[in-house]
């Protein structure tokens, strides 16, 4: 009788336990499915036939704005027929083909994790960070191989650099700065921005116009920052002869600007679920990294969350919001720019190796 009683007891549990793993199995699925529609709405992680798209504010009397098909059946909002070869104010636009890269480079196995990238044109070579590792690597800008490296620090969340004069600069996500020399990148002295974890700091890069380090946070503002509205993302100066950072940001990023712009400069034909979508991924900007743009002196920010590339002039306005592909770029989190105007964006390798990008620089030309 026990037997009997064990095995039917035995049953009921198997069959209990069969059915509660079937249920479980289909909600996973389903829970995994709407995660990968959101991935791809928001941070574009799958290529689709949107993928790539471009909304400008750029306007010009001998432009012709229309949506053309491109070879890679991507289709893109741009400018045709801009008459300047170089840089024209009164004449602008964006002047990059981002699906299109003039050089590629595939990375070291050491290198999946590229944070940051400083080109360096005096001697003719790429510096970049990895995260997790305190080491500058030199690299051949064509070929992507490790010249060579050198240990600067102790492990640690290093997240850019950049390059004046002979320093460099390397920043972590905590805001510290790492100053190196630039001939031998031994540590010279760590800079306290103020900044902290809380506002994750990814990007870093020098203007000349104001002598200031560009610091890009990924996460909130600073609490000292009072004019900064909430949903936002900000780029704060920081004075590396004095060592303060201006609390007042340099650029206030808010996701009502990003949407009224998307809304406002798109092509007027363009579907609204398409139009919801670029909305979406312009709205979930984190940045990765910053620049300015050596010819028209203009702020760009990269974006790995929803794949963006913005620029925006020294008014704080956005003029050009460009939408990565996202089966070019892969998880972009580094920016640089040669003297000429050339673009380098480095890709980190999140399920293989590391990629960097060079896009030449069209002038006026689109």
């Amino acid at each position: 009788m026990q037997r009997k009683i064990k095995f039917i007891l035995f049953c009921l549990f198997t069959n209990l336990f069969l059915l509660a793993c079937e249920d479980s199995g289909g909600k996973e699925g389903s829970g995994d499915a709407t995660k990968n529609v959101d991935e791809i709405e928001v941070h574009a992680d799958v290529a689709d036939e949107d993928d790539s798209f471009a909304i400008s504010s750029y306007e010009t009397t001998d432009s012709l704005s229309t949506e053309v098909e491109q070879n890679d059946s991507t289709v893109v909002w741009k400018k045709q027929k801009m008459g300047a070869k170089k840089y024209d104010s009164n004449k602008p636009s964006f002047g990059y083909k981002l699906t299109k890269p003039k050089t590629k480079a595939k990375l070291n196995k050491q290198l999946r994790e590229i944070s940051g990238i400083a080109y360096d044109e005096a001697n003719a070579r790429l510096l970049a960070v990895n995260d997790e590792v305190g080491r500058v690597y030199v690299l051949d800008p064509v070929k992507g191989d490790i010249v060579s490296q050198q240990r600067f620090g102790f492990p640690g969340d290093y997240e850019d650099i950049t390059l004046h004069d002979d320093l460099l600069y390397v920043v972590k996500s905590d805001g510290f700065v790492n100053v190196l020399s630039a001939v031998t990148f031994t540590s010279i002295q760590k800079m306290n921005t103020g900044l902290s974890t809380s506002n994750d700091v990814e990007g870093i890069c020098y203007d000349s116009k104001s002598k200031r380090l560009l610091l890009a946070c990924k996460a909130d503002p600073d609490t000292r920052t009072h004019d900064a509205p909430k949903n936002c993302r900000v780029i704060y100066s920081f004075d590396p002869l004095t060592q303060m950072l201006d609390p007042q940001p340099f650029l206030v990023i808010t996701k009502d600007a990003l949407e009224d712009f998307v809304k406002t400069h798109a092509n007027k034909n363009t579907k609204k679920k398409r139009l919801k979508k670029f909305v979406k991924r312009a709205k979930s900007i984190a940045p990765s990294a910053v620049a300015i743009h050596p010819i028209s002196g203009k702020t760009y920010v990269l974006s790995s969350v929803g794949k963006t590339l913005t620029v925006f002039n020294r008014n704080q306005e956005i003029e050009h919001i460009e939408f990565l592909n996202s089966k070019v770029h892969k998880q972009p989190e580094g920016l640089s720019f040669a003297s000429n105007g050339d673009l380098f964006i480095s890709n980190e390798g999140p399920s293989g190796k590391g990629m960097i990008y060079r896009f030449l620089y069209r002038g006026g030309e689109n």
